[in-house]
């Protein structure tokens, strides 16, 4: 299925980057209160794990995640075009 690069951008790619830094801020803390590291707290913090996520990380693991996707059935393309 090939959908508008506006739409791809907006409701695959950036909904995917979003949940996982979610999932990730959250799991990261679980760990940290499991074995007794500091947890995120505070916006200097909550800031700097979002930094390092977007800059650092969100691009591959978007990435992986959307061939994963495709590998078990979801081969949703963008037009290719500029929006």
């Amino acid at each position: 299925m090939e959908i508008p690069s506006k739409d791809y951008a907006t409701m695959v790619e950036d909904k995917i980057v979003d949940d996982l830094e979610a999932r990730l801020y959250v799991t990261f803390n679980a760990l940290a209160e499991r074995f007794g590291f500091a947890r995120i707290n505070g916006e200097y913090m909550e800031n700097r794990f979002a930094s390092l996520f977007r800059d650092g990380y969100a691009a591959e693991m978007r990435d992986l995640a959307i061939r994963f996707y495709e590998e078990f059935g979801m081969p949703v393309t963008s037009d290719g075009r500029d929006f």
